[in-house]
């Protein structure tokens, strides 16, 4: 979906959406409220994920840099552990 907003802002996302402007994936605890009260629902529901966890999303095409794929193997549980030199 291409549209004239693009943020990484939660807050703003979350607040353009309640406006109508457009649509936010956000975690869903976030927005319980605005969800129990009317002002957002869920759509797309079908193509969520049905599992709850860690999602990243970097760009594919992009060279990964050293401190991303770091990240990316803690997050995964795959970080080598540092050896201790004591």
């Amino acid at each position: 979906m291409r549209g004239p907003v693009t943020t990484n802002n939660t807050a703003l996302m979350q607040s353009l959406a309640v406006a109508g402007v457009g649509l936010l994936y956000p975690l869903e605890p976030l927005i319980a409220d605005e969800l129990a009260r009317g002002s957002l629902r869920i759509v797309l529901e079908p193509y969520a994920p049905a599992v709850p966890g860690l999602f990243l999303y970097f760009p594919s095409r992009a060279q990964v840099s050293p401190a991303l794929k770091a990240f990316v193997d803690v997050a995964r549980g795959r970080a080598i552990p540092r050896i201790s030199s004591a």
